[in-house]
């Protein structure tokens, strides 16, 4: 016989759905009928203990996976994504380099998005949020996946994820999951200005000056615009529309 495991009751959440939490999966029935499942694409698939990132193509091995939870096969033809988060990670031979990284991240002026950082202490910074302008949908975030998981020490390995959401009337189906381009749906219009940034550099509002002149003096950049790029930093971008 196999293990047979303690049922557990189901929980209400706040829209009136029924869930139940086990070993990092959420699954679930909505109001309407709809079942859910949510997690970890490598915990639902392999278990609370495998902290990888996969490629998308596992997603259906994940519908599969959910349909055991729920007793029954679930067919990927018509299982849809609700959200998924496309992640990278940035391995860091030193920590103070990741937090560093954090600190420029958490700095960063990006347009459709405003930025703050959560579990902030002396210099740490734990995780670094992007959150919609006019809402507080979480977009994206970067945090230290090494100190969450137990993978790796402080700074050195960290998680960067994006979040879609996607409106039942525009879910993805599961089985078109493989022809989706990976790399613009991360990036996005959030992350386009920043993603043609060749190098940063972590300073003060002076030291950015200071960066402006030598562009000018290697000829990248025309001193007129340097001057407005200086002005931009002094008087920190007020009065702009939150898309600049």
């Amino acid at each position: 016989m196999g293990e047979v495991r303690p049922f557990r009751a189901a929980q209400r959440g706040p829209r009136g759905e029924l869930y139940r939490q086990e070993d990092g999966v959420r699954v679930g029935a909505l109001r309407d009928g709809t079942l859910y499942a949510e997690a970890r694409l490598a915990a639902l698939v392999h278990g609370s203990d495998d902290h990888s990132l996969l490629p998308v193509s596992t997603l259906r091995d994940g519908a599969h996976a959910a349909g055991e939870r729920f007793g029954f096969e679930v067919d990927d033809s018509v299982a849809a994504i609700g959200r998924l988060d496309v992640a990278a990670e940035l391995q860091f031979e030193e920590g103070r380099e990741g937090l560093a990284f954090r600190h420029a991240l958490s700095l960063a002026d990006g347009p459709w998005a405003k930025v703050g950082t959560e579990g902030k202490k002396r210099e740490n910074i734990q995780t670094v949020s992007f959150r919609s302008v006019r809402g507080r949908t979480i977009l994206m975030r970067a945090y230290d996946k090494g100190v969450e998981s137990g993978l790796a020490p402080a700074g050195e390995l960290i998680r960067f994820e994006r979040q879609r959401r996607y409106r039942k009337r525009s879910e993805l189906l599961v089985s078109a999951a493989a022809e989706l381009d990976v790399a613009q749906l991360f990036v996005g219009c959030e992350l386009e200005s920043l993603a043609r940034v060749t190098a940063e550099v972590v300073c003060d509002a002076w030291g950015a000056i200071d960066r402006l002149n030598e562009l000018v003096r290697w000829g990248w950049i025309k001193a007129p615009k340097a001057d407005a790029l200086a002005g931009f930093l002094v008087r920190r971008g007020e009065g702009h529309r939150p898309s600049t």
